[in-house]
């Protein structure tokens, strides 16, 4: 299992497959998870599949370049953090 984190009130690449990139033992890794880290909080919210989750933050991406989709940074106290929260 592979895992990213998705901090709060941060601008974050995500990268669109990394099953295809990233390797354990010389094996592709099958199943990612995105961490929710809020800086507010100063804790993990949770975490969701990470297909998932980039599906979800779409709406939120400024654009995608070199297979990395740009989330603006989003805030809890924009309730935008909070949707994907609720979505874990």
């Amino acid at each position: 299992m592979g895992a990213f984190a998705l901090s709060e009130d941060v601008l974050t690449g995500l990268i669109l497959n990394p099953k295809d990139v990233f390797l354990c033992d010389g094996k592709k890794v099958d199943v990612w998870r995105l961490m929710l880290v809020s800086t507010t909080k100063d804790s993990c919210l949770g975490d969701m599949d990470y297909f998932t989750a980039l599906d979800k933050l779409k709406k939120y991406s400024i654009g995608e370049k070199d297979g990395y989709m740009i989330v603006q940074p989003l805030k809890l106290e924009d309730n935008n953090f909070e949707i994907i929260k609720k979505a874990i």
